[in-house]
């Protein structure tokens, strides 16, 4: 009678046990970025032209197109790539740029991959370098659906000659205008050049007509890359 009930004890015991273990793992776990994968003959006319807009030579790239979800107030960000390799980051900056719109920037673990991810209305653009040599893309092609290519990592053509770049360094190409700015309101002399307050506003401004599914978040996408270089760079600019 003894050893009945004991089994019986164990029995009801390891199974509870069991569903603890795998709670604490299941909320240990972050959630995966990708939703589902999309083949192409399911995109819809209006995703179709989007794409052949973005990739003219599309023939020569190889598309993958997925539903994403990301909720950037996530301390970590997840996914599974087309290639089938996965990459966890953990995330070092949020910046709110509106009530649906933030940018989010962080890091692998050892500090070798990055991400700079935007999303805004819930479409998601995003360069995620999971290594130092691979780089994915992330652009939305429509509110829920998003387009994941590799990044071509060619040297790019070079922008100034030797020359100019000479003629750059030495100051030759230095602007003649010697005439002043205005200086922004209660701004003082040498303010932001030792320190790190010193901001560039831009001023983005695109066509009704513009191709890109979420114009807004590829624009807060290229400002959050150019203050990444900035950071990386050790230079006060924002």
């Amino acid at each position: 009678m003894k050893n009945h009930f004991l089994k019986t004890i164990t029995h009801a015991i390891y199974p509870a046990l069991f569903a603890l273990i795998f709670c604490d793992q299941a909320r240990g776990q972050t959630a995966n970025a990708l939703q589902t994968w999309v083949k192409e003959n399911e995109l819809t006319g209006e995703e179709q032209a989007r794409v052949n807009g973005y990739f003219p030579d599309k023939a020569r790239m190889e598309l993958s197109y997925a539903q994403l979800s990301f909720d950037a107030s996530s301390p970590e960000f997840h996914i599974t790539f087309p290639d089938g390799s996965e990459v966890t980051l953990i995330n070092s900056r949020t910046k709110s740029y509106g009530p649906k719109t933030q940018s989010w920037r962080g890091y692998t673990a050892d500090g070798r991959g990055s991400a700079t991810i935007t999303v805004n209305q819930g479409m998601i653009t995003a360069r995620i370098s999971p290594t130092l040599k691979s780089c994915w893309i992330i652009r939305p092609i429509s509110k829920d659906r998003h387009v994941i290519y590799r990044a071509n990592q060619l040297k790019p053509p070079a922008e100034e000659s030797p020359e100019d770049y000479q003629k750059m360094v030495s100051g030759l190409l230095a602007p003649k205008n010697d005439k002043e700015r205005n200086p922004e309101p209660g701004e003082q002399g040498g303010m932001g050049l030792s320190g790190n307050d010193c901001y560039i506003r831009i001023l983005v401004g695109f066509e009704s007509g513009i191709i890109e599914a979420d114009p807004v978040g590829f624009a807060i996408e290229c400002v959050e890359l150019s203050n990444t270089i900035y950071a990386q760079s050790q230079i006060n600019f924002e």
